[in-house]
């Protein structure tokens, strides 16, 4: 009955919070329900079964819809770079259902993919303040903080890892944990930044929950993404004396803190797990394991040069025992998904919505770095922490992306629309400054 309360406190409760107080904390509300996905969870029996993401959507839509009408002007979101960029990965993905092995899936995918958007464009149109964006932030944490205290209460059910668990959009383990892996980050920031104590014991415990989340899932890309967006975000600290006091020796707590964390939560299945990522391809085709992936990605782009135009949705599987080389053990079936977005891109979009994902990326660092040297000049340490941290965020993403097929996942998304709403304050915060 707890999770069940807990959820319709947050429903319910947030709805009317959103229509009261600030309409954008219905996107927080909509985190929520990504996270804890009533439909696949054991609690979810005790509540009605219809769809919590669909009602909470269209609040969102019709929210920002009287937003735009009461300021009187409209909602210019293709305006911004990051958004108008998206929306062209968007028609090169749709242009793809031409090309698709599989329509039918390709079509209901489109569907999902167009929700997304609409979705975030709604979210992004009513970011307007650094506030807003922290509450866009805690929403990612408080949602990850939970699914990770219940993978907890379930354990490892499947040998060595959690299965079962799912987001709304997605039932696999590893792509669960590449969404969760960024909130660690976030985490990581609100404790260094947080004055109130028992603030920082609350972002402390989802940091450590999270954490433990991944040890159980055992996926392999999110701890690695984890590692790298952490060294990332601490070695910024490290490197940052000219905006906040003492910043070597405040990085270095947080490491001697991190390494003692991850030292206390990591077990033996997944250290010798986090290690066979490192494994040499050659030595391992004659077992199916995350080394032979590579071997994939190569097929992945031998099968680009037969088709440009990308194969649509899963064209890779179709294709994919064509083009892997016969020795390699490729396990129950040599129709294997590509277990990487970047060639996931390749094989569905083909070359152009490759330039426009990487494009994508490159904006984002490009956009994320204005808002972080405007945060600099105008000596607002904590800002410029917080952008540190999102693009740490987008860095575990990254990382994690690299092992799972997830182009389209909404939590990366959602860090691309943070960053586009960075974009967005801090220019007018430059116009109004120079008025």
């Amino acid at each position: 009955m707890i999770h069940t309360s807990l959820f319709l406190l947050i429903y319910i409760g947030g709805m009317l919070q959103s229509i009261s107080k600030h309409p954008a904390l219905i996107f927080c509300v909509y985190q929520c329900v990504y996270f804890f996905y009533p439909q696949e969870r054991w609690w979810g029996a005790h509540l009605p079964d219809f769809s919590y993401s669909f009602v909470v959507a269209c609040l969102l839509l019709t929210l920002t819809s009287v937003v735009g009408f009461s300021k009187q002007q409209k909602l210019n979101t293709l305006k911004n770079p990051i958004i108008k960029t998206l929306f062209i990965f968007l028609l090169c993905f749709a242009f793809a259902y031409t090309q698709a092995v599989f329509p039918e899936s390709h079509l209901e995918q489109l569907e999902f993919f167009v929700k997304a958007f609409v979705i975030i464009c709604c979210a992004y149109a009513l970011l307007g303040s650094m506030t807003t964006l922290k509450w866009y932030l805690n929403g990612y944490i408080f949602g990850a903080f939970y699914l990770s205290f219940y993978t907890y209460q379930l354990g490892r059910n499947s040998g060595d890892r959690v299965t079962g668990i799912g987001v709304l959009d997605n039932l696999d383990s590893n792509f669960v944990a590449a969404s969760l892996a960024p909130a660690i980050i976030l985490s990581l920031h609100f404790i260094f930044t947080e004055k109130k104590r028992f603030l920082q014991l609350y972002y402390a415990l989802a940091c450590v929950f999270i954490s433990n989340a991944l040890v159980l899932i055992n996926s392999r890309g999110a701890m690695l993404g984890a590692a790298i967006g952490g060294a990332f975000y601490l070695y910024s600290i490290y490197k940052s004396k000219n905006v906040i006091k003492y910043p070597r020796f405040k990085a270095l707590g947080l490491v001697s803190v991190a390494l003692a964390g991850g030292l206390f939560i990591a077990d033996d299945s997944a250290l010798e797990r986090f290690s066979s990522i490192f494994e040499e391809s050659a030595e391992n085709v004659k077992v199916e394991s995350g080394a032979t992936r590579t071997h994939f990605w190569i097929a992945a782009v031998d099968m680009s040069k037969d088709f440009p135009l990308g194969l649509g949705f899963r064209g890779f599987n179709a294709y994919s025992g064509s083009y892997i080389p016969e020795e390699v053990n490729t396990g129950r079936s040599r129709n294997r998904s590509v277990h990487s977005s970047w060639f996931e891109a390749l094989s569905e979009v083909g070359y152009i919505g490759f330039i426009v994902l990487l494009y994508l990326v490159y904006l984002s660092v490009k956009l994320s770095n204005s808002a972080k040297n405007y945060f600099k000049v105008i000596n607002a340490p904590n800002y410029f922490l917080l952008v540190i941290s999102i693009q740490g965020a987008l860095i575990t993403t990254l990382v994690s992306m690299s092992f799972i097929s997830r182009m389209r996942g909404e939590t990366f998304l959602w860090l691309l629309m943070f960053i586009a709403g960075l974009y967005e304050i801090t220019n007018k915060r430059r116009q109004t400054d120079k008025s």
